[in-house]
């Protein structure tokens, strides 16, 4: 996948879509990924493109494209500052929500507190249900190279 048909299929849907955003949202993680590779030995960039493509697939706004773009970076090292500087508030709180989904996640799977744990995973789903689009997106991708 290339960035170019992300770009064609949000324009195909949204002709307001600010793809200067989306761009920049892009160009920032192909930075902050360069010669970085998933365990299949691909380059992470291609999985957060298809993570975009599958998320653009539900016609979503471009504060979820940019999320699916940046979703991961927040646990690989990318400063949160920068992040919310380069890209405002509410991308940020969406990769911060889907952030948390991750950290209950792991503690769901250590059997720590598991009711509590579900709880808080509905309750940053309830806050802004665009992270569970990304995070199932995320899933699905995932499955597919498994």
């Amino acid at each position: 996948m290339e960035f170019n048909e992300l770009v064609k299929k949000i324009m195909r849907y949204n002709k307001n879509s600010d793809i200067r955003l989306i761009e920049r949202v892009y160009e920032f993680v192909k930075i902050k990924t360069e010669n970085k590779k998933r365990y299949s030995g691909k380059p992470l960039i291609e999985h957060y493109l298809e993570v975009a493509n599958l998320t653009a697939d539900l016609k979503v706004d471009d504060e979820t494209i940019c999320c699916a773009l940046l979703h991961g970076l927040l646990n690989k090292g990318a400063d949160p500052k920068e992040i919310k500087k380069e890209f405002g508030e509410v991308i940020f709180e969406l990769l911060n929500n889907l952030e948390m989904m991750t950290e209950i996640k792991r503690n769901i799977v250590n059997k720590q507190h598991e009711t509590e744990g579900l709880r808080k995973v509905l309750l940053a789903a309830s806050k802004d249900i665009r992270v569970l689009f990304v995070k199932l997106c995320d899933k699905v991708i995932n499955l597919r190279e498994a």
